[in-house]
């Protein structure tokens, strides 16, 4: 962890960091812009929580083959899935985010135990920040509620500086990255969302409620989480706990995670221990 917030701290002394934070450090999202849709380059003096959806490493081109999921193409579709996602954990990886994301799993056993869907589903990218001075409650009571929606970083420890990672952690199923593209072809199977024709909208005012399909439900529980969402509306099909940001810091590192559709928490792990400390929890 110290080298890669030194290797950070290299990297903002030079012209060049945008092209070296994707290009350079392990663990970074290789990105071509002629070739990927949606692509969301990081700026250096105002991180957005946009950050989170940075470039895919991999265009889904798969999913052109899917107007729709039906029962008899669904196997055939997970598997383009399980390929994808294969290809994504070959152009980006990182050693310090997958042993954390593994010992965030390994903290969690019960919530791996209750999902018995046959792959652990991940977000595509997290969002890790680097700080070069060391975690401590105090200063982060401080610095917390400062912060500002726009611009989720801790500006007290010395930031810097944000990148887009493809995560990787061991729960001894294979991983699928989950994307808001697919994750659209999904609910659609599924159904128990609102739409205006063909277009997703998310109250009843505004569109027609589709049934949720209990039979393509259970089958596609089969292949990944299928949690309600705490409003409604919408499904959970990412593996819990979902890590979506990764702070870190000489002494540890902070993971922002969603527990379960309802809540979620913020925790310090210490780098020397396996002491947790619990920083806030959250719920809808």
């Amino acid at each position: 962890m110290k080298q890669l917030c030194l290797f950070f701290n290299k990297l903002l002394k030079g012209a060049s960091f945008v092209l070296a934070l994707f290009s350079v450090i392990a663990g970074i999202v290789s990105c071509n812009e002629a070739k990927v849709r949606d692509i969301k380059v990081p700026s250096l003096d105002k991180v957005t929580t946009k950050l989170i959806e940075p470039a895919c490493a991999v265009p889904q081109t798969f999913l052109e083959k899917y107007p729709s999921i039906t029962d008899g193409n669904l196997e055939a579709f997970m598997e383009d899935w399980k390929e994808w996602s294969l290809l994504m954990q070959e152009h980006s990886r990182s050693e310090t985010v997958d042993s954390i994301m593994t010992r965030v799993f390994k903290l969690y056993p019960d919530t791996i135990d209750t999902d018995t869907s046959i792959y652990t589903i991940l977000p595509y990218c997290v969002r890790v920040s680097c700080y070069s001075l060391e975690f401590t409650q105090k200063r982060y009571a401080s610095d917390i509620y400062g912060l500002q929606e726009e611009k989720f970083v801790f500006p007290n420890f010395g930031w810097t500086g944000s990148c887009a990672v493809v995560p990787m952690a061991n729960t001894g199923k294979s991983v699928l990255y989950i994307t808001g593209q697919i994750r659209d072809k999904l609910v659609r199977y599924t159904g128990g969302i609102y739409l205006n024709g063909d277009k997703r909208v998310y109250t009843e005012s505004e569109g027609t409620f589709m049934e949720i399909d209990k039979d393509n439900l259970a089958r596609l529980g089969y292949y990944t989480n299928t949690a309600r969402g705490h409003w409604g509306n919408y499904w959970h099909f990412q593996s819990m706990p979902t890590v979506y940001q990764i702070h870190l810091f000489p002494n540890g590192t902070i993971v922002m995670m969603r527990n379960n559709y309802a809540y979620g928490e913020d925790i310090f792990m210490h780098e020397w221990s396996d002491k947790i400390d619990v920083l806030s929890f959250w719920q809808e």
